[in-house]
């Protein structure tokens, strides 16, 4: 420990930090960094991370570890607590709210992300007053996740609130940063893969390197959303928040046929579209 804190703060046993802070060695390591204030603990790992770039003394960046702390402390204070309104209501058609700001803070990194929610619900004997909802998911936001993780969790909060027959959330957000991605051309544009996210030059969100199948898989047996459920949210609910649901997203006549023929245990066995097995589509063509 002592050759950590010299190392790092450049102090010997007993010096000041400042005036108002001592470090007593040969104690525990996180009681002896619990006194130091979290400012001077962000300039010395500036110093040691990229002391080539950061100057202290540098006006620019004389405020930076304080900004710093300031700014992780703000976007993770989940503090803030209040009550949905809610009313009685016969109401059965799906309630969408659109574009919903958030700004959170990535898990991995440490790195702020901001994204946009697209919310749909369909109640099932009461509404929530819409004002509430943003507030709901800046909240949730406030914290150290990831996009996924962020997700699931504010449906599942949403369901225990409003208890609706259904909950449908479309987050697109993005890190700015990540590793290891891998780089191609989809229609003549440069596509960056890292995870199962798709981004485009611009870094803008490009879509997602899962299949439908997958979705519906990962809701049945990760999450344990009943079968009929999970088909719903992957078929009537999407067409619905994109209001294109009296063309696709269900079974009737007079609506065209695109269709997922799935096994027992949710493989892929045919495909139709408008109408015509995928092969005979692809003879055609």
């Amino acid at each position: 420990m002592v050759n950590y804190l010299e190392e790092t703060f450049g102090l010997k046993d007993g010096q000041f930090i400042d005036p108002n802070v001592v470090i007593a060695f040969g104690g525990d390591v996180d009681d002896a960094l619990a006194k130091v204030a979290p400012e001077q603990l962000m300039d010395a790992l500036l110093k040691q991370v990229c002391g080539h770039v950061y100057d202290s003394d540098d006006p620019h960046m004389a405020e930076t570890p304080r900004r710093f702390v300031k700014m992780l402390g703000e976007l993770t204070d989940s503090s803030e607590t209040f009550t949905f309104t809610m009313f009685e209501s016969d109401s059965r058609e799906m309630v969408i709210e659109r574009n919903i700001s958030f700004v959170s803070v990535c898990a991995h990194h440490l790195a702020p992300f901001v994204g946009t929610c697209q919310l749909g619900y369909i109640p099932d004997g009461k509404i929530a007053g819409l004002s509430k909802f943003p507030r709901h998911i800046q909240a949730m936001a406030r914290t150290l996740t990831n996009q996924e993780d962020l997700t699931r969790n504010i449906v599942e909060s949403l369901m225990d609130i409003l208890e609706p027959r259904g909950v449908a959330l479309v987050s697109d957000a993005m890190p700015p940063a990540a590793g290891g991605p891998d780089v191609f051309e989809l229609q003549g544009r440069r596509m960056t893969r890292v995870g199962n996210k798709l981004t485009a030059e611009d870094g803008t969100l490009a879509g997602a390197a899962i299949t439908m199948r997958d979705a519906v898989e990962y809701l049945v047996h990760v999450l344990e959303v009943p079968l009929a459920d999970a088909l719903m949210m992957a078929t009537l609910t999407p067409a619905r928040l994109l209001r294109v649901d009296n063309r696709i997203g269900r079974l009737k006549p007079g609506l065209r046929a695109d269709l997922v023929h799935l096994t027992d245990d949710l493989q892929l066995a045919e495909v139709w579209m408008g109408g015509r097995r995928l092969n005979e589509v692809d003879a055609a063509a």
